[in-house]
């Protein structure tokens, strides 16, 4: 959505987000772009489904901002935020590259660990053990932001030609089912809906990756579609969200209790710590 656009909607209702809070209006439209991230976003039945859809529309509803979700390839996903046709991501990881273009609202952790193939012979203790000692190949999404340490292994990986970019998990997923594809990379939001939805839990095994340590996941708000006012009132509806309970229980509803309790091992404190320093 352009400036334009941005300025037609500005005819929408004044809303309040929060007690206390000035109104702000509402854009036309909020166009969020929605990709294929397991149980945060996923489609099923011609619908859009999973924790970060719920999010979103929480947040429609609490600020009776109007919502429009459009489905796009993990690849492309940032190129739609950064040329102004999106207003919004969610699920997203925070790297200086999207700081350009957006606003971070983080409210969920994620962390990245290597799912191998039962074929796939060897133990391993990182992501490092394996590309020196192993000959098996990956398949990773493009447009996902990893550690510095991550990407330079995946770039020995490159080098060694035992790396495949595809433009989404499903094809990862896909191929690993099918035995094309020899393993990835992934978190387990991710990767849990996907093993379950193929029935292939018990042909793929999970290895820690420590050199992927745990990072923060939210929304990116597009600094040129959306107005300050606009943003703060997401952001803070977000907050109030992670305050009252409201996200953990999207959580729990789409991975059950002990998942969640691991998705948020130590609590909320980092997450709500990010909120109380200058952005």
């Amino acid at each position: 959505m352009g400036l334009r656009s941005f300025l037609t909607g500005l005819l929408a209702a004044s809303i309040t987000c929060a007690a206390g809070a000035a109104p702000v209006l509402c854009p036309e439209r909020t166009v969020v772009g929605i990709s294929d991230l397991g149980y945060s976003s996923y489609q099923q039945d011609g619908e859009l489904r999973g924790a970060g859809v719920e999010v979103m529309r929480e947040v429609g509803r609490r600020t009776r901002c109007t919502m429009k979700f459009s489905w796009f390839p993990r690849s492309r996903l940032f190129a739609q935020l950064e040329n102004d046709r999106i207003d919004m991501t969610v699920s997203s990881v925070r790297s200086p590259e999207r700081d350009r273009t957006g606003q971070f609202v983080p409210y969920v952790y994620t962390q990245f660990e290597l799912l191998l193939s039962t074929r796939v012979a060897g133990s391993f203790t990182s992501l490092s053990d394996f590309v020196e000692r192993s000959d098996a190949r990956l398949n990773v999404v493009r447009g996902m932001v990893y550690s510095s340490d991550v990407a330079a292994l995946l770039d020995k990986l490159a080098q060694a030609g035992r790396i495949e970019y595809v433009p989404d998990f499903d094809v990862v997923f896909r191929k690993i089912a099918a035995s094309r594809a020899d393993g990835t990379l992934a978190p387990p939001v991710i990767y849990m809906w996907h093993l379950g939805r193929l029935g292939i839990a018990a042909q793929v095994r999970t290895l820690a990756v420590p050199e992927s340590p745990r990072q923060l996941a939210g929304l990116y708000l597009s600094q040129h579609n959306l107005s300050s006012d606009v943003r703060n009132a997401y952001a803070q509806t977000i907050r109030a969200m992670l305050e009252d309970g409201t996200i953990l229980r999207i959580y729990e509803r789409n991975i059950g209790a002990a998942a969640t309790r691991r998705l948020y091992a130590g609590g909320m404190r980092e997450i709500l710590d990010f909120y109380a320093r200058p952005q």
